[in-house]
């Protein structure tokens, strides 16, 4: 299982990256979205495996729920990306911008990865998974964003109905994180207007703490460069 999880999170991230490729002016969602797919596609047949289904959800500059928006100079995209082998579905976001990102834009992102740390920090055995949601709720609230609201920071990976699996970081959870779990940590912050922005990796849960099944960097890259 968790095999099958290491090779969807890499078939995804090698998706991103021929999407990140893809990203020019005037390209539209819907272009990287087939992209996407193509290079994960591609990193699973030079991997030596299928994949039993992939699944995305990109949007494109400040309007969140438009399915037409292309490529323009200043516009963030978000990538929240998975890919199944043998019914394992990773999870996995990476955002980027097209040209620099707003001073509010990155305001927001330099917030979320700070939020992003600090869950880290708390994604080791004994903890629970509540203590993972105060900890990254805390991290934005000291950050300034004192209305800033999130039900979940994330939650269990495998092959489960849905992309989302129980338990979730949820501020009311008290399981209790334990050795050979997978799971996906997120931070993600969306603002009709503005766009979407979010950090996501996914992680084995070890005897000294969590083992990343991601490599790309997390930070905000401006793909016009």
């Amino acid at each position: 299982e968790i095999e099958c999880l290491r090779r969807a999170a890499r078939a995804a991230e090698g998706g991103l990256l021929r999407m990140a490729d893809a990203v020019r002016a005037g390209v539209s969602v819907g272009d990287l979205s087939a992209a996407w797919k193509a290079g994960a596609l591609e990193s699973a047949r030079v991997g030596g495996f299928t994949l039993s289904g992939h699944w995305d959800f990109l949007s494109v500059g400040p309007d969140l729920s438009d399915m037409r928006a292309v490529v323009s100079e200043g516009a963030l995209i978000k990538a929240d990306v998975g890919t199944l082998v043998d019914g394992y579905s990773s999870d996995g976001a990476r955002t980027f911008s097209f040209g620099k990102a707003s001073p509010l834009a990155l305001r927001i992102f330099d917030a979320l990865e700070q939020a992003f740390e600090a869950g880290l920090e708390r994604l080791r055995p004994g903890n629970t998974f509540a203590s993972v949601h105060h900890a990254m709720m805390t991290a934005m609230r000291s950050a300034g964003f004192d209305e800033y609201a999130r039900g979940h920071f994330g939650h269990s990976v495998g092959a489960g109905v849905g992309i989302e699996e129980w338990p979730f970081f949820s501020a009311e959870s008290t399981e209790i994180i334990r050795p050979n779990m997978v799971v996906a940590l997120e931070a993600p912050f969306y603002a009709q207007g503005l766009g979407a922005l979010m950090i996501e990796d996914q992680f084995l849960i070890t005897q000294r703490g969590a083992e990343p099944m991601n490599t790309l960097p997390r930070g905000l890259l401006d793909l016009s460069r």
